[in-house]
């Protein structure tokens, strides 16, 4: 009576393309500079904590010892 066909794909697409080497390397290569800029700011404020503590500490010292005279 009736003629029906089903046709089912059992081929698994792919989620995400994939990336060629030369992305790859791109991505690696953004990563590496944030990081780079991440790590140098880092560096800085641990440099200014450190003159800062030796500034406020050689104040005090300072004061201790005019205190005491």
């Amino acid at each position: 009576m009736l003629n029906r066909t089903i046709r089912v794909d059992v081929v698994k697409k792919e989620k995400t393309p994939t990336m060629n080497t030369n992305q790859i390397e791109d991505s690696f290569a953004d990563k590496a500079t944030i990081a780079g800029v991440v790590v140098e700011g880092a560096i800085k404020k641990i440099g200014i904590a450190v003159c800062a503590y030796v500034i406020l500490d050689t104040v005090r010292r300072v004061a201790v010892a005019s205190a005491s005279a």
